[in-house]
């Protein structure tokens, strides 16, 4: 019989290793049917509800977002005065959407979101944070109650409006030119010049657009009273524009802030018939504005973590930056909520002072404690080198050596360093002699004279 040759020898032992896996595998699945054991398998359904999931919180997302960024208008301390548009047709017949705003939420107490709750007649499960206020309120804990007021439902109503301030800065009741609302653009210099838009008295409404108004109950309230006493003020043709007053009581705190003498004009006036044909093309859809987060997003914040679809910024009072106060700082200095918010950031870092305080003695045993394991390492050190002081005796007379090197180093880098000072000292000199008629200057330098001679008396 002829020897095997490596090839066929190779081929028989890759067979015998199939034939074996083989048998291996039938051995375990006689196994897996006699136990009645499943073997795991992806769940194919779950992955697929996932999905669904996914696709379902998209299509909220860019509901949420409606047709591009929301146009606000800003109330201004002073006459405000708009003309509040009639409904769009998915708004049922109503001129106005009603929505709720959480406020201070989270664990800094810095996050507002609107709530879930359509009105206050809506269950409280249907918000995570108004049933977490109702359980702080049935607490024991004045400091559980204190948190849910400043974090309870405020109502808030979307009107959609133009700028009609116009009417009240003229005492003739200019009419409104046919081309409102059909601004050509800042940056079209050419067309600006020939409509003489910059000479218009209704150039900063025209600006403005149609944009959303957030209002609270004292203007809403007052403007269903007009409807009532009045019909519908809303009509082109014969529209009753809403004027009100935006009071500070006291400069810099947007706590004192009131709204008086919230009325509509006495008499109508008419838009044009362009007006109205732009303002039909440009109607919002209010119900798709400010629409609330899911239960799943607004729990992700109450915990402080961080979301891919941030809270979406609406018309406020208060800066998105309230409660993050420095001394010093520009836009601080600037800023309307100045004073309040320095008093909210002052309160927040006195808690944390309290905190640091509590925390103290616990860090100096823990200091203590580690000291000690130092000292006895160190000790353990020293006894080593004992021991091998013998072997040791030609590299400690290294490291002398080094040390010798590195001290004089030192010294002369000292040297160096204080033949500096002295330079620098002879040029303030010369600088004072120089500048005997800058006060300012003088004054620097002399501090600057005194900060190094204590310098130098420390060393």
């Amino acid at each position: 019989m002829a020897a095997e040759t490596p090839a066929v020898a190779t081929r028989v032992v890759l067979a015998k290793a199939r034939a074996a896996a083989a048998e291996k595998v039938a051995a375990e699945k006689v196994s897996y049917q006699e136990k009645g054991e499943k073997k795991m398998a992806v769940n194919l359904g779950k992955i697929r509800k996932e999905k669904k999931k996914r696709e379902k919180s998209r299509e909220e997302r860019e509901k949420r977002r409606g047709k591009g960024k929301v146009n606000w208008y800003a109330t201004k301390i002073g006459a405000n005065c708009v003309g509040i548009l009639y409904d769009h047709p998915n708004m049922d017949g109503l001129p106005y959407a009603e929505r709720g705003v959480h406020r201070n939420c989270g664990p800094e107490s810095k996050s507002q979101f609107n709530c879930r709750r359509m009105t206050l007649d809506d269950p409280a499960e249907k918000c995570p944070q108004c049933e977490q206020n109702f359980a702080d309120w049935s607490s024991s804990k004045q400091s559980r109650k204190d948190i849910a007021n400043k974090r309870k439902r405020g109502s808030r109503f979307y009107y959609g409006v133009i700028d009609l301030i116009a009417l009240v800065l003229d005492d003739e009741m200019p009419k409104v030119p046919k081309c409102f609302i059909d601004h050509p653009g800042e940056e079209n210099t050419k067309a600006i010049k020939k409509r003489g838009c910059n000479r218009c008295d209704f150039k900063d409404g025209c600006i403005s657009d149609i944009m959303v108004m957030s209002c609270g109950t004292t203007i809403h309230e007052a403007i269903i009273g007009e409807f009532e006493d009045i019909g519908d003020i809303t009509d082109p043709k014969a529209m009753y524009p809403i004027k009100f007053t935006k009071k500070q009581a006291k400069k810099g705190d947007p706590f004192s802030i009131s709204y008086e003498k919230v009325k509509a004009l006495k008499k109508p006036i008419v838009l044009p018939d362009e007006v109205i044909a732009r303002i039909e093309e440009k109607l919002i859809d209010l119900t798709v504005v400010g629409v609330p987060k899911s239960i799943e997003e607004i729990k992700a914040i109450m915990a402080g973590m961080d979301l891919e679809d941030a809270p979406d910024d609406e018309d406020s009072d208060l800066p998105e930056c309230y409660g993050e106060y420095k001394d010093g700082k520009k836009k601080c200095d600037k800023c309307a909520s100045k004073e309040a918010c320095e008093v909210d950031t002052e309160g927040e870092e006195e808690e944390e002072e309290e905190e640091d305080t509590k925390k103290k003695k616990p860090k100096k045993k823990a200091a203590a404690a580690k000291k000690k394991e130092e000292d006895e390492d160190e000790d353990e050190e020293e006894d080593d080198e004992d021991e091998d002081e013998e072997e040791d005796d030609e590299d400690e007379e290294e490291d002398d050596e080094e040390e010798d090197d590195e001290e004089e180093e030192e010294e002369e880098d000292d040297e160096e360093e204080e033949d500096e000072e002295d330079d620098d000292e002879e040029e303030e000199e010369e600088e004072d002699d120089e500048d005997e008629g800058k006060k300012s200057l003088e004054k620097k330098l002399k501090e600057k004279a005194a900060a190094k001679k204590k310098k130098k008396t420390k060393k």
